[in-house]
């Protein structure tokens, strides 16, 4: 790896064959208590690789496991290479009930490889319900949390204005919800 996961991993030899990139590798199971990084599950935090793969397979691993993602205060760099055609692009999905902890990070979104247009129609966070609630039909996501970070390159930040359908015409969306709903989304 890169060395910058760490974790104390134990073998289990029923699990030899699954490799989820982060808390299972070949067998090697990452040992967790209460909070996973994305650097856990790949993401390089140089401030110029594409970490968005990353920092996605780390929060859905945190919200399918009732766990925070702390991003550590490291720099990271998330961009949407393609578009591919709908109304609004996502960078990230972060579904319900969901803390992200920065610890005075940063993420900078690349819209280097989009046209203006695109850039302009892309957003960074699409809140979403789990699966397992989407078959349940629930709309109602209770809490998003994250704080602690500084985002950098897509849109302007207020933290006096409700973010959760801001749009900024000249960058892009913060955080575009369709068909659910937020009972509390808290940025600090």
């Amino acid at each position: 790896g890169l060395n910058k996961g760490g974790g104390i991993f134990i073998y289990d030899a029923t699990k030899a064959t699954i490799n989820d990139g982060g808390s299972v590798i070949n067998g090697w199971v990452r040992q967790i208590d209460y909070f996973v990084t994305p650097c856990m599950f790949g993401a390089y935090a140089d401030d110029t690789t594409n970490d968005a793969p990353y920092i996605q397979k780390a929060s859905d691993y945190a919200a399918n496991n009732n766990k925070e993602l702390h991003f550590e205060g490291r720099k990271y760099v998330v961009r949407k290479d393609t578009f591919d055609g709908g109304v609004v692009q996502y960078i990230l999905t972060v579904y319900g009930n969901n803390i992200w902890v920065g610890q005075n990070a940063t993420v900078r979104i690349d819209h280097s490889k989009l046209t203006s247009t695109e850039q302009r129609f892309t957003s960074l966070i699409k809140p979403s319900r789990k699966s397992s609630d989407a078959t349940a039909y629930k709309k109602l996501i209770d809490t998003i949390d994250i704080q602690g970070f500084t985002f950098d390159g897509g849109f302007d930040y207020d933290v006096y204005t409700d973010h959760s359908n801001q749009y900024d015409i000249k960058k892009a969306f913060f955080m575009y919800g369709f068909e659910v709903r937020l009972s509390k989304f808290i940025v600090k």
